[in-house]
């Protein structure tokens, strides 16, 4: 069963342990009924699949800027999404990090 399969909170909690996280870890950052399925249901498995992704996807953005091909607005769309995940849990999901005061990211590239 994925998450898209689920109308309601009742549905939510009856087939907690039966829903399968998505393909896409990405939608992680912005789904809020995919953070508390995460939240509620913790795995090794899901969150090494959401470690890699965020490793993978950050080294690329990295590597993007270095080279000046960089698209700072999905930059600055992934870190507003690490940002308001990081809030609302009060876990970075990156190695499950905790995040003590994290108010505001500056998403302002720094050229010097």
């Amino acid at each position: 069963m994925t998450l898209e399969g689920i109308d309601n909170v009742d549905d939510f909690v009856g087939k907690l342990d039966r829903i399968e996280p998505p393909g896409q870890m990405i939608s992680i950052l912005t789904d809020p009924l995919l953070q508390k399925f995460v939240e509620l249901h913790p795995s090794p498995i899901t969150s090494a699949r959401i470690d890699l992704w965020l490793s993978t996807c950050l080294e690329d953005l990295y590597r993007d800027e270095k080279l000046g091909s960089g698209d700072y607005s999905y930059l600055k769309e992934i870190l507003s999404g690490l940002l308001k995940h990081a809030q609302y849990t009060k876990v970075s999901p990156h190695r499950g990090r905790a995040v003590c005061e994290l108010t505001s990211v500056d998403t302002t590239p720094n050229y010097t």
